[in-house]
């Protein structure tokens, strides 16, 4: 091992560079087919307002109504046919990855690995593949969520002499319908249809979950101008943040080595986040600002994740025995946590002359779960500092984004984290005429190396995953009709 800054020194201690000296293993014929994800929405919605003269100047209100379907309902996870391992069968050429890859992540890993290309793993896929659509059905990876929303605001907005504020609160409900599959029949279902013995992966339960929520979401705003540059600003309110579809029925992915894997909750339930923010903006120039906040966030059912114990077919177990083979996985899902976020916020725009400037900004953030436990994807640090020119043809910028280490999730039973990590980047922006723009972005300049580590107990701290994705350039052209 290298310490938790470089990946451990790791070889597959065989001749690699050959077919001969590795052969291909079970499990690489192995993929899945025919997945078709449906995503589609139809919504519509209803706004209006009134202006009032007097220190009540407006009331604003309206309706929303939302009928979501995200679902995956066919997967074909192929497998081999008789006759896929006699080398006799295999392609009779190959080539090799080049000599010096994975040499920028700062370790020693096997390189001049042999390879067989795109079009020869293809013909050889469609020749002993097998893509049986009921036998080969993989019931892990289907799904449906169904969701219904429906909301209703309103706000009333004032106006005094040198301040001005609002008022207001939506209500929300939301129905779902969700479907997954499992081993057994899930108790919170409404019900379950099985056991359904068709699929090679096992007996599975087709579950019906319904369920509804409502909540009443208030919100205040005042700010009171102290000078003609100087600002003050109060915010309260409550938040509602339902969970991505993928969190409540998504596909599960496991791993028959290590009886572990991903998958969904579908019991998780909304974030409600309850909010309170005051700053302080100091407008020094034009397009000059200093500021600063304060801000804490109460989080009720926070978005976590944790490890839960479901019975699968180990399919790599199950073909070496030449029968059935089942075993516990210890599955990631998405579960609800109570959480708090404080902290500060800087912000610092300064021109310079009539088209440059500089700005940064620093955020402070001190965030924890019950039982004060880390909450995932906080940073205590972040921060940018960018330097600009802008005119009514042209604008540059260049900005530097640095992050420290958070809690990523949890994996195999361990927290792990991103280690801190800072990008470089650049946009380009040329006005062409009043319906077209041409754009450049480049990210990732620096060629920063993403780092994760394990933190355990009971083995402290050991390097997990690194990737260097390289730099990436990016041209568009806008068009405005």
């Amino acid at each position: 091992m290298n310490g938790l800054g470089s990946p451990i020194d790791w070889s597959e201690g065989a001749n690699n560079t050959t077919p001969a000296g590795m052969a291909p293993s079970f499990g690489w014929i192995f993929g899945e087919q025919d997945i078709h994800v449906k995503d589609k929405e139809n919504w519509f919605k209803v706004d209006g307002e009134q202006d009032f003269d007097g220190t009540l100047s407006s009331l604003q209100f309206g309706i929303r109504y939302a009928d979501h379907t995200r679902q995956s309902l066919e997967d074909i996870a192929q497998g081999p046919l008789a006759g896929w391992t006699d080398p006799a069968n295999f392609p009779t050429s190959y080539s090799s990855y080049p000599g010096d890859f994975g040499s920028q992540l700062g370790a020693s890993v096997p390189n001049n690995v042999w390879m067989y290309s795109p079009a020869q793993l293809a013909a050889f896929d469609a020749k002993w593949a097998n893509r049986d659509p009921v036998t080969r059905f993989y019931w892990n990876d289907i799904y449906s969520v169904k969701e219904k929303d429906s909301a209703a605001y309103f706000q009333v907005n004032f106006e005094g002499d040198r301040w001005g504020g609002n008022i207001g609160a939506r209500w929300v409900h939301t129905g779902e319908t969700i479907n997954d599959a499992t081993t057994s029949p899930d108790p919170a279902a409404s019900s379950s249809n099985g056991p359904i013995t068709t699929s090679a992966f096992g007996p599975y339960y087709w579950n019906t979950i319904k369920r509804s929520y409502s909540k009443l979401l208030p919100s205040a705003n005042i700010k009171f101008n102290l000078t003609d540059d100087l600002l003050f600003r109060f915010a309260a309110s409550q938040t509602l943040t339902r969970p991505d579809y993928s969190a409540m029925a998504g596909s599960v992915s496991l791993d028959d080595l290590t009886h572990t894997g991903t998958g969904g909750n579908p019991l998780i339930k909304p974030l409600i986040s309850t909010n309170f923010d005051s700053s302080l903006e100091w407008y020094f120039m034009p397009r000059g600002l200093l500021s600063a906040s304060v801000y804490e966030m109460s989080l009720k059912d926070y978005v976590d994740f944790a490890d839960v114990k479901r019975t699968y077919k180990d399919i790599q177990a199950s073909t070496t025995a030449g029968h059935d083979v089942f075993a516990t996985y210890t599955v990631e899902v998405p579960s609800n946590v109570n959480g708090n976020v404080r902290g500060v916020e800087l912000n610092y725009i300064q021109p310079i002359g009539d088209n440059f400037g500089v700005s940064a900004n620093y955020t402070f953030a001190s965030a924890h779960a019950d039982g004060n436990q880390p909450l995932e994807g906080t940073s205590k640090n972040t921060g940018n500092v960018s330097a600009f020119f802008e005119n009514s043809k042209f604008n540059a910028r260049v900005s530097y984004t640095y992050r420290s280490s958070f809690y990523a999730t949890v994996s195999h039973g361990s927290q792990y984290y991103q280690q801190g990590v800072g990008n470089l980047s650049m946009s380009l922006g040329y006005t062409i005429n009043k319906w077209a723009s041409l754009s450049f972005d480049a990210m990732n300049l620096n060629n920063p190396t993403t780092k994760y580590y394990y933190k355990d107990p009971a083995f402290g701290s050991q390097p997990y995953a690194f990737y260097t994705n390289g730099r990436q350039y990016y041209l568009n052209l806008h068009f405005k009709f």
